[in-house]
């Protein structure tokens, strides 16, 4: 066998077979692994304060220009910084939602999916017609 996927080869030995023929036992993983996307923050350009920004950043980058800097790396370094904290102080952020995540599942059906899962497996364990009720009244608000 022939496999793209090395990782995924548990292990591989030779058992015995007819005569002097050995078959050859493979075992593989074939469940796949899915990477979740992982939150990030996000600037929200269109809710910065400008005005505020460039007010701020005014003093600063004369000050900047004003001092010496012994390589461009230096100037460059100073200019980013006082950039990025302006950024930290005048633009909003907020973090991404998940791509897996299921926006019509909202917390109140989360909830009511919770109790339906909880009432069958009572419903399950001890047999009763009254639960068995209740839980036909939440599967019918999950549906």
């Amino acid at each position: 066998m022939a496999t793209n996927l090395p990782d995924k080869v548990n292990r591989v030995e030779g058992l015995p077979g007819i005569s002097d023929h050995s078959v050859v036992f493979m075992e593989v993983a074939i469940t796949p692994n899915y990477k979740r996307q992982v939150r990030r923050k996000v600037w929200l350009y269109n809710k910065a304060d400008w005005t505020g920004m460039a007010n701020y950043l005014a003093p600063r980058l004369e000050r900047i220009e004003q001092a010496y800097y012994p390589s461009p790396d230096d100037l460059w370094t100073a200019i980013r910084d006082e950039i990025k904290e302006a950024m930290t102080m005048f633009i909003p952020k907020r973090q991404t939602k998940r791509k897996d995540s299921r926006p019509w599942i909202t917390k109140r059906l989360h909830r009511l999916i919770k109790k339906k899962n909880q009432l069958d497996k009572r419903c399950k364990r001890k047999g009763s017609l009254h639960l068995e009720k209740r839980y036909n009244m939440y599967r019918h608000l999950v549906q």
